[in-house]
């Protein structure tokens, strides 16, 4: 979520190191984020740790995306506040009618003041009183951040799973069997994250059956092959989403596109062994490859819906299984780049029709 927002290093103050948290740094971290694990006795020493404005969150604190976002626009030296109510009761509080809401954009130089931060004091909690008293601005935020879930102490433990659970319906996914996978999914996707080798098993299933199916088709068995490529992309369908809960979907997923090109070559395949020659499998695999990727990128929220990798992969079998293969997939192009036409002509009537307004 840091990332997405435009947080490009991140500094993590703890009093001991768990065995965890290193593998946790070395899994989010990556050419566009900086990670660093910091004891909490040795930040003192470190007064040119930063050298712009930061975002100071305090441990167990949980927020929406667009809060950051909001607080990224704050004025340096401010600090967001709850006022006491039933809900903020698990947040630090500042005096009888107010609460922190446990993050902060404060100057880099408030670092430095770390060197006097009184034995058994939390940093987040320093840094906290020391902007206090230097007259940091407040911002008293919205009450309903806490009902709506965009903010949460999650210091003890409690609602995790719920967080997980919000994550895992955000960030919608074309497609029309897409989405049905999703929604019969958020159940169990943040319990397959929570456990690591299983998180770790369908993080490489979608290459292993696609490679399968390459090898499958190559030995002729083109049934198998296509039910390989489906099962591939069901399950690349609920890793994307894993990614999205772990918040690794902004990185480059080479295993991702490893898998896309083992499908592309048993797709070939599979045309080859239906009597194309060489040059005719490659050109009908790249018009499908196009079609697809240019629905990707339609402007028509029905044509993504429709042309989504798990939907073709789904009508390719039932090519197989009715019709003559090779004719009907040909047919199947036509109507692929017919839709784009479509999606491309309504958008230019709908914008002709906005242009004198």
């Amino acid at each position: 979520m840091l990332e997405r927002c435009g947080i490009r290093e991140i500094a993590i103050a703890v009093d001991s190191v768990p065995a965890e948290l290193p593998e946790l740094v070395e899994r989010v971290a990556g050419a566009n984020l900086q990670v660093r694990i910091i004891r909490s006795g040795e930040v003192p020493a470190q007064e040119g740790l930063l050298t712009g404005d930061f975002l100071l969150v305090a441990p167990g604190i949980w927020m929406g995306a667009e809060l950051i976002a909001e607080a990224l626009s704050w004025p340096k030296n401010s600090i967001a506040i709850l006022a006491e109510s039933a809900g903020s009761e698990r947040f630090e509080r500042i005096d009888l009618n107010r609460r922190w809401s446990g993050f902060a954009v404060l100057d880099p130089s408030a670092i430095g003041h770390c060197a006097k931060m009184p034995e058994g004091w939390s940093i987040a909690s320093f840094l906290l009183r020391h902007a206090l008293q230097s007259g940091a601005r407040e911002e008293l935020l919205d009450q309903a951040l806490l009902t709506n879930g965009k903010l949460r102490n999650i210091s003890d433990g409690a609602n995790v799973a719920d967080i997980a659970s919000q994550l895992a319906s955000e960030s919608p996914q074309d497609g029309f069997l897409e989405k049905i996978i999703l929604k019969g999914s958020r159940s169990f996707v943040p319990s397959i994250a929570g456990l690591p080798w299983l998180s770790a098993t369908i993080a490489w299933s979608p290459l292993v059956f696609a490679l399968a199916s390459a090898l499958t088709a190559y030995l002729r068995y083109s049934s198998a092959a296509l039910a390989l490529v489906v099962l591939s992309l069901v399950l690349g369908v609920i890793r994307t989403k894993m990614q999205d809960v772990e918040y690794r979907s902004g990185k480059p997923d080479y295993p991702r596109f490893a898998s896309y090109s083992a499908i592309f070559v048993t797709l070939w395949l599979v045309i080859f062994n239906n009597g194309a020659e060489p040059i005719d499998a490659t050109f009908i695999g790249l018009l499908l490859l196009g079609a697809l990727l240019l629905g990707r990128g339609s402007s028509s929220a029905l044509v993504r819906d429709a042309m989504s990798p798990l939907n073709l992969g789904v009508v390719l079998v039932a090519i197989w299984v009715a019709v003559p293969f090779l004719t009907t997939v040909k047919l199947a192009i036509l109507a692929m780049f017919g839709g784009l036409i479509w999606a491309s002509w309504r958008d230019k009537r709908i914008q002709s029709k906005l242009k004198p307004n």
